[in-house]
């Protein structure tokens, strides 16, 4: 977009809650890869790390405090709203681009090498979507191997995630940023942030080769609550695009693809990892459908004002 822009500094934004041990492995893993770009290249930039944690989060915020790495910047919140979190940051972050991650990733070594090389690269897009389906190793079972196999397929669709997103400052200016005004928001934002870049006239690049890798869930349960959330911000995809609501997000869609599976499973000859994952995946849409209603009832009770989403 800007082959003339400067490129003096990055911000990493980390919204956090209740994740001391997870929070301070992350911040662990972007301190080697500064290091490592600070090795690999003579370029003046600087890293800046923003932890955006409600002010209550006392453990998280002392075991950071611990750590002492320089580069990194606490702000304490009135909330543990994960949008408003995000937004805090990306508000006070001074580099041109801010890269996301989340509090139970760990970056790559030459994380922070590629983000540079890839926006120099792409001519300073608006946003880069970085590889967001890799597993953690150490933690590794058959449930995280599944979770990675869905997550490439939404890199391949090219959809945003919070996980390894980098975005240019003034483009998340410029789409109004976050929502920060409803609470299960949080849960929808990636299915259509590209789609707001591209709205408004901004370049959305997915680039396989940065890198960061998830610590999904390794039990059926801490995956279950993660589609919960997902089926109760759906009901905010459909707020943005019906059209892409019903493509990715919709109920009926869920189980369509379920049932799809299930026939392929028949059809090829059941084996007991098919029927294993077949099962794992009927639940885990039973999961968010079950967070969809919710969803969709919390939705209504902020449109009627009998809560309020911006104090939690």
């Amino acid at each position: 977009m800007s082959g003339d822009m400067n490129l003096s500094c990055l911000s990493i934004v980390v919204a956090t809650y209740n994740r001391p041990d997870e929070t301070v492995e992350l911040i662990e893993s972007v301190c080697r890869s500064a290091e490592f770009f600070g090795e690999v290249s003579d370029e003046d930039i600087d890293i800046e790390m923003l932890v955006c944690t409600k002010r209550d989060d006392k453990e998280t915020i002392n075991k950071i405090k611990q750590f002492g790495w320089d580069a990194v910047t606490i702000l304490g919140t009135d909330k543990r709203h994960a949008s408003h979190n995000r937004d805090v940051g990306f508000r006070y972050a001074d580099g041109e681009y801010i890269l996301s991650t989340d509090s139970d990733c760990i970056v790559e070594r030459d994380w922070i090498d590629m983000v540079i090389k890839s926006i120099k690269e792409n001519d300073f897009p608006s946003a880069i979507q970085g590889a967001n389906y890799l597993d953690y190793k150490p933690e590794s079972n058959w449930i995280t191997r599944f979770e990675c196999r869905n997550d490439r397929v939404r890199f391949v669709n090219e959809r945003a995630d919070g996980r390894n997103l980098i975005v240019r400052r003034d483009s998340y200016l410029e789409i109004g940023g976050y929502d920060t005004t409803h609470l299960d928001s949080i849960w929808a934002e990636d299915n259509f942030f590209a789609e707001r870049i591209r709205d408004h006239g901004g370049e959305f690049v997915m680039d396989p080769q940065i890198r960061v890798r998830h610590r999904y869930p390794p039990d059926v349960i801490g995956n279950l609550k993660r589609y919960n959330r997902y089926g109760r911000g759906a009901i905010h995809v459909y707020r943005y695009n019906p059209e892409l609501y019903r493509e990715i997000s919709a109920p009926m869609k869920q189980w369509l693809w379920w049932v799809t599976e299930m026939i392929g499973m028949v059809k090829s000859g059941p084996t007991s990892n098919k029927i294993r994952n077949v099962s794992y995946q009927l639940i885990r849409t039973l999961a968010y459908t079950v967070g969809f209603l919710q969803g969709v009832v919390f939705f209504l009770f902020e449109n009627w004002e009998l809560v309020d989403p911006t104090k939690v």
